[in-house]
């Protein structure tokens, strides 16, 4: 039985025999995008975007040598209970080069074999990019479910996503940056600028250095709020910073709580958060976000 177990995972990552008559399609294309931009997603995560019937063809994807599993996942599989759901999933080489074919010629700017074979199964990157891959599916979820209700992301919108902070020689790098607005809207669509935490840190509010990266991260944001870069560089009058925790109520407390002391307690709505279970349970359209205020408030669309 040990034997015929061991088997079986060494074969979810063999590729197999390519199926006859196989033909890269638009969903297709779409699977090596998000692979592309958020560098590792689950099997699981591509069902809650595309339904539980990709799963065909995903392993289709693997056995035509355009997506990968790396090896790295088996832990991260056996950390989520294994089975084939929590896969974890990556570009290969030759599904870069279908997505160059396709128009994103960017997707060919990275080593996705020497990234896939050099990845560590202890690399803190991975669970920080699938819990960030995972708030990206719950937006996509919410706008599926509301119609006329556009998502752009930021490389849709701006060349540049990195955010120059008046004083400062280092960009902003937001976790992900994206537009929510209905479609033919007379109103401009709103801009968030999202900040996923990264899991490890503490509940305690006073001498945490995770809170003190979070004034330094808020207090940048809102000087290039005052500076009105958002809008050269967006076109958009506005923006708001979402932030999602994987704590609980005393956690987002706490960063409503700095967020409130960066603002002075002006303009209390610009900085939100909430956390990844309500996120996740509910979307972002349904939960309740916390603002710098410490109220409660919706995201509309």
């Amino acid at each position: 039985m040990e034997v015929g177990a061991a088997r079986q995972r060494v074969r979810l990552y063999e590729r197999g025999t390519p199926a006859e008559g196989f033909a890269v399609t638009d969903r297709d294309v779409s699977i090596l995008r998000d692979l592309a931009d958020n560098r590792f997603m689950t099997t699981q995560q591509f069902q809650a975007v595309h339904g539980p019937r990709i799963t065909a063809r995903l392993k289709l994807l693997f056995r035509h040598g355009l997506i990968e599993r790396p090896k790295a996942g088996r832990f991260w599989r056996f950390r989520e209970g294994g089975g084939s759901n929590a896969l974890l999933l990556a570009l290969a080489h030759q599904g870069a080069v279908v997505l160059a074919g396709r128009g994103y010629p960017e997707a060919l700017a990275r080593d996705w074999t020497e990234l896939n074979r050099e990845l560590s199964q202890f690399s803190p990157a991975i669970p920080h990019i699938l819990d960030l891959a995972a708030v990206k599916v719950a937006f996509r979820k919410a706008v599926n479910d509301v119609p006329s209700l556009e998502l752009k992301q930021g490389f849709e919108l701006s060349r540049e996503l990195a955010l120059m902070v008046p004083g400062r020689n280092r960009r902003l790098v937001p976790d992900w940056t994206i537009t929510l607005g209905m479609a033919d809207a007379a109103i401009d669509p709103s801009l968030f600028f999202i900040e996923k935490d990264k899991g490890s840190e503490p509940n305690r509010r006073h001498g945490s250095p995770w809170l003190q990266s979070l004034v330094f991260k808020f207090s940048g944001y809102l000087a290039y709020g005052r500076a009105r870069r958002h809008h050269r560089q967006f076109g958009l009058k506005n923006f708001r910073v979402l932030t999602i925790v994987d704590g609980g109520e005393t956690k987002m407390a706490n960063v409503a709580r700095t967020a409130f002391e960066v603002t002075g307690g002006i303009g209390v709505e610009r900085f939100l958060v909430t956390s990844s279970a309500e996120l996740s349970q509910l979307g972002p359209l349904r939960c309740a976000w916390l603002n710098a205020a410490g109220q409660a408030t919706f995201l509309a669309p």
